[in-house]
């Protein structure tokens, strides 16, 4: 059965062999018979815009709205919305983030700059926030 993983000849025609179909043949129509369906290879161009992409996919933080012990919070005394730069494991700056938590234990300067950028252009939060250093 190895031979699924690594077969060049007709998957159908495999498939059906394993099952004893006394009619198996190609088929013409899947990937090893008709050959790849989309390009294995994208423009450097196109890659790279999928990467800015994904670094622009900014996420909105919702506010709690129940306390953990039970029971809403008055309205006002919830937290604003708020933004994240990524989830953690995503193709944006999933890398970065955990590259400076766990390894360099600090963030570096593009990964300061990108959230800076996000709130100065996506989220513009009123009053804006102070920088300090």
């Amino acid at each position: 059965m190895r031979e699924f993983l690594t077969t060049g000849s007709c998957l159908m025609e495999l498939l059906t062999r394993e099952l004893d179909d006394p009619a198996s043949a190609p088929c013409g129509r899947c990937a090893n018979c008709a050959g790849p369906f989309i390009p294995d290879q994208a423009p450097d161009g196109l890659a790279r815009e999928a990467i800015a992409f994904l670094k622009r996919a900014y996420l909105t933080v919702e506010p709690r709205k129940q306390k953990p012990q039970g029971g809403r919070i008055p309205i006002n005394r919830r937290a604003e919305e708020g933004r994240a730069l990524c989830y953690y494991w995503d193709a944006g700056w999933g890398a970065a983030v955990r590259r400076g938590k766990y390894v360099e234990h600090r963030f570096g300067d593009e990964l300061v700059q990108a959230v800076a950028d996000m709130v100065r252009t996506d989220w513009q939060p009123g009053p804006p926030p102070i920088w300090s250093g």
